[in-house]
């Protein structure tokens, strides 16, 4: 029951629910400023009034984001998480808050800090510049304003000096939000590049690399299935044939060895296109190729042969 309301809340997919849950935590930063909404309308600083609206647009933007990310609407976006318009939003919302606190506004500015830290896991180089430019931009303005409107609670000096923490805290954690997104970026494509040198790794430990069959070590392995199934209560039986080209030493004397390389990939190619399907044709060694043909008797294994 717990799960399927988890699933249901935050869906199945693995990545969905992560940037869901992301999210959901940054709402713990609104929740932190409609207590203070509430301090400060409690001590007469805030009017009742200006708490319901602003609360009015927390649950709102909490409530859209959640149904964006739960829809799948941001699927369609090359940032799937929506990191930069949801930072975005959310300083707006904060900056909104500094702005009708009154005597209590300084309290918001952790809250515009501790909103860029959730950018650490998804902003790259140039969104965390626009949040940053955006957050300080906006503090800017809005205090300016407040000096002008109400000089009691939001004296000239103090926003000055509000204004200059702004202005050194949001672009330094930007900053260092970009550079986790570069590192992670670089990490990602370290990952890929393991990735494939393993699989480069297995395919050579398997794959003959001049024909592109299988290499004898390989056959090795399929051989010992097959033995295993000897000893069964139903055991299969297999046949097993070794093809050698005959004068291929004249080739390689006369014409040189990348012209008996030619002739063995172009025998690969072939004899590979003609074999059956569950069939396993492996070079063995040189000129020699090695036929495994599974579930096959004799007279079965001479018509594969011709």
């Amino acid at each position: 029951m717990t799960t399927s309301l988890a699933t249901w809340i935050f869906t199945a997919d693995r990545k969905q629910r992560l940037r869901i849950q992301r999210s959901l935590l940054a709402a713990v930063v609104f929740v932190a400023c409609c207590f203070l909404q509430v301090y400060a309308c409690w001590m007469g600083y805030m009017l009742a009034e200006d708490v319901q609206r602003l609360s009015g647009a927390i649950v709102l933007n909490v409530v859209f984001w959640y149904g964006v990310l739960r829809s799948g609407l941001n699927l369609r976006f090359a940032d799937p998480a929506l990191t930069l318009p949801q930072i975005m939003a959310a300083q707006s919302i904060i900056v909104g808050a500094y702005a009708v606190t009154g005597p209590a506004h300084g309290a918001t500015l952790m809250l515009l800090a501790l909103v860029m830290v959730f950018g650490v896991f998804n902003m790259v180089h140039r969104d965390a510049r626009i949040a940053s430019f955006y957050t300080v931009g906006l503090m800017g303005v809005v205090s300016l304003i407040k000096t002008q409107t109400d000089p009691v609670y939001y004296p000239f000096k103090l926003e000055v000096a509000h204004f200059v923490i702004t202005a050194a805290i949001v672009p330094t954690i930007s900053s260092l939000a970009a550079q986790l997104a570069s590192l992670r970026a670089r990490l990602q494509a370290q990952k890929e590049e393991l990735q494939a040198a393993v699989e480069r790794i297995q395919q050579l430990a398997t794959i003959d690399e001049l024909t592109g069959l299988v290499n004898r070590r390989h056959m090795m392995a399929h051989l010992q299935q097959q033995q295993a199934t000897l000893g069964t209560e139903r055991p299969q039986r297999f046949c097993l044939a070794l093809l050698d080209l005959d004068h291929f030493k004249r080739i390689n004397d006369t014409h040189g060895h990348g012209a008996g390389d030619r002739v063995l990939r172009g025998f690969a190619e072939v004899a590979a296109s003609v074999v059956r399907a569950p069939d396993v044709l492996a070079r063995w060694g040189g000129e020699e190729f090695l036929l495994l043909m599974p579930a096959t008797d004799e007279a079965e294994g001479a018509i594969c042969l011709q």
